[in-house]
């Protein structure tokens, strides 16, 4: 593909793969010239199944199984949600902007601290 410029955008070919659309590989469809593939289906099962195995095991034994869970996903990039949405980026916005008084409302709440 060939870059473009504001006046001549760079083409984007997105593919939806669902359904009885054919499975293409990464060459395939590199060669349609293809930019963005979205796969609804497989994240939402991926999604779906984590889920229901999590269910499963927390049903046998909750505080165990999420326990388990804890030191299994330790090193995962969402094992801190709150740092992996942005939290840490905000908290230091907040205290880079807000006054000294806005800032101490955060002050021992129980919220995500950084």
């Amino acid at each position: 593909m060939q870059g473009g410029t504001l006046d001549e955008p760079i083409p984007s070919v997105r593919y939806k793969q669902a359904g009885a659309s054919p499975r293409l590989t990464p060459d395939q469809l590199r060669d349609l010239g293809v930019a963005v593939v979205l796969l609804p289906g497989d994240m939402l099962r991926a999604g779906l199944y984590a889920m229901y195995d999590d269910a499963l095991e927390l049903r046998g034994g909750a505080g165990a199984a999420d326990a388990a869970f804890a030191t299994r996903t330790a090193d995962h990039p969402l094992s801190n949600l709150h740092r992996f949405a942005g939290f840490d980026e905000i908290r230091a916005w907040e205290r880079e902007s807000l006054s000294a008084s806005e800032g101490q409302k955060c002050e021992g709440s129980t919220g995500y601290q950084t």
